[in-house]
């Protein structure tokens, strides 16, 4: 499993970049190796925060490429200024 951790930073506030990422969790939930997703709004700014779990990168990386996704980030691209993304790998720590 990963899990990707993206910040998309609004052009204007907030709010859009919440349409935006409504817009992309509907598309992403019906992916193959998708398995849940939360966002969260930075407190102190109006940075948005998403944390996405894959059942593997491939799985991710068919999907940050896909026509879908390009097409949804095309319509919100007046909406977000910066989108950037943090790839994590679930680590064992049982035996």
């Amino acid at each position: 499993m990963i899990r990707i951790v993206s910040r998309k930073v609004p052009i204007k506030n907030a709010a859009a970049v919440r349409v935006y990422l409504r817009s992309l969790t509907e598309k992403v939930k019906s992916q193959p190796g998708f398995i849940t997703s939360v966002i969260f709004q930075c407190r102190d700014t109006d940075n948005i925060f998403s944390m996405t779990d894959w059942e593997s990168e491939n799985h991710w990386k068919v999907w940050k490429d896909s026509v879908h996704r390009k097409k949804i980030q095309r319509d919100f691209k007046c909406d977000v200024q910066e989108e950037h993304y943090h790839t994590f790998h679930h680590i064992k720590t049982e035996k």
